[in-house]
């Protein structure tokens, strides 16, 4: 997309959350305008937002406010916990039917499960978070099961790529081992509320396991799936 985003394009990013790739694609491709939506209004906190840069409050699963074959390219990520298995379907029609023929379409997510990972970290994430997410009918493996829903709307061929996401570790970067290990304890604290409310753990259950992760960090080398979709709505978006 590099080029056709240097001549100029329309580019709609949904679930933008505080609108942060909105900005800095805007301002790298001054050419091109940028749309963010979100179901709340966390971007109107962002700082130094270019003029071919805007966002709207909008709730995907009701509906984006834009006609159809508007975008030349749609892109979404880190919705995993955002929607509940039978939901994606619609969520993949509704980003086709916004794009233009021949406009591109693409999807980059985890499936939130933890690989190699510490019996704590593992337990947080794939047993804790995993059960209380099914409560709300919320499977994040989905993620790795999307081609279908790309051909349904409409969109291919589909490329499909996976690769690994290092989590408090990585030999080759020290600033990013120590940025992922802040995002990872933030995550886990965010989520704390949610578990125990939901699973009814004792909070000193969590905060034993929560303490140890950090110890775990220098034994274990945990990631995340990370799953990249994208292709080309090749007709009109097969979204009613």
């Amino acid at each position: 997309m590099t080029e056709e985003l240097k001549k100029g394009i329309k580019v709609l990013d949904v679930g933008c959350g505080t609108g942060v790739w909105c900005v800095e694609m805007a301002t790298e491709f001054q050419e091109s305008s940028f749309i963010g939506t979100d179901i709340t209004e966390v971007f109107a906190a962002t700082p130094l937002v270019p003029s071919n840069c805007s966002f709207i409050q909008a709730d995907t699963q009701k509906g984006l406010p834009f006609e159809e074959n508007t975008f030349d390219f749609v892109f979404m990520r880190a919705q995993t916990l955002c929607y509940p298995e039978k939901i994606w379907p619609d969520v993949i029609k509704e980003l086709a039917r916004v794009a233009k023929v021949n406009g591109m379409v693409e999807i980059f997510d985890t499936t939130v499960t933890v690989r190699d990972g510490g019996p704590s970290f593992t337990t947080l994430i794939n047993e804790w978070l995993a059960t209380a997410l099914r409560m709300r009918d919320i499977d994040t493996t989905v993620i790795a099961r999307l081609e279908p829903m790309f051909v349904s709307a409409g969109i291919g061929p589909v490329t499909h790529l996976s690769t690994q996401w290092p989590l408090g570790w990585d030999p080759t970067n020290t600033q990013y081992t120590k940025m992922s290990k802040e995002n990872v304890l933030s995550l886990l604290q965010g989520i704390k509320p949610q578990i125990l409310a939901a699973l009814g753990i004792a909070d000193k259950e969590y905060t034993k396991h929560f303490d140890n992760v950090e110890l775990e960090f220098g034994e274990y080398k945990p990631h995340f799936d990370l799953e990249f979709y994208y292709g080309r709505k090749n007709g009109a978006s097969k979204s009613s």
